[in-house]
């Protein structure tokens, strides 16, 4: 009985402070002064941008691996902030499946809004069609021990899923960073193709 409890206990994950990706307020920044964005994790590294003491909803979409840095997107790079002066928002992990998420692929070129909480809708579009909104059926929210969550979608025409999970993600045309992918299937119905597309997504403030 003490061995199985001992296995059972060492297997048993350990859950962390933060989520990432998760959105984060600049705190502790003078009014006059700004927080640095730099290039690599370090503070010798060279600025690449910066953040305002009263900018808020800024996605930290990795941490470094001593913890003090958070990796964030200035324009269309993506470069790191100390996380001593960001103070992380009140609210439900992104794989709670509580939040909106901008969802963009390429090769097709495509984009998404997921709105579980709101609309309870996900707003499908691509640069050659009509935006398509689909009912959100179903939810399986992730934990932090297993980052990933998923939907299931419907509307008059067309049936999908959505498959979202926490790793690195690239949209391969900029040097933007995301710690979220997702794999979207699609069946659109009355002739339409099935589509499984593959694309990052970015928490909503």
């Amino acid at each position: 009985m003490k061995l199985w409890l001992g296995l059972a206990l060492a297997a048993t994950p350990v859950m962390a402070e933060t989520a990432y990706p998760s959105l984060h307020d600049v705190a502790g920044v003078a009014a006059t002064d700004v927080l640095n964005i730099r290039a690599e994790p370090r503070s010798a590294s060279a600025i690449i941008g910066s953040l305002t003491a009263t900018e808020t909803g800024i996605e930290v979409v990795a941490i470094s691996p001593d913890g003090r840095w958070g990796r964030v997107n200035t324009g269309e790079t993506s470069g790191w902030a100390a996380l001593a002066y960001l103070r992380v928002q009140d609210r439900p992990a992104w794989f709670a499946l509580q939040g909106s998420l901008h969802c963009a692929g390429a090769e097709p070129f495509w984009a998404a809004q997921i709105d579980p909480a709101g609309a309870g809708l996900v707003t499908f579009g691509t640069p050659e069609t009509d935006d398509l909104p689909l009912q959100i059926q179903a939810l399986w929210p992730g934990d932090d021990w297993r980052p990933v969550a998923g939907l299931s979608l419907a509307s008059a025409t067309a049936t999908g899923m959505a498959v979202i999970r926490a790793e690195s993600c690239s949209d391969g045309m900029s040097d933007r960073a995301s710690g979220l992918g997702i794999d979207l299937f699609l069946n659109l119905g009355n002739g339409g193709e099935a589509r499984a597309l593959r694309g990052c997504c970015a928490l909503a403030p």
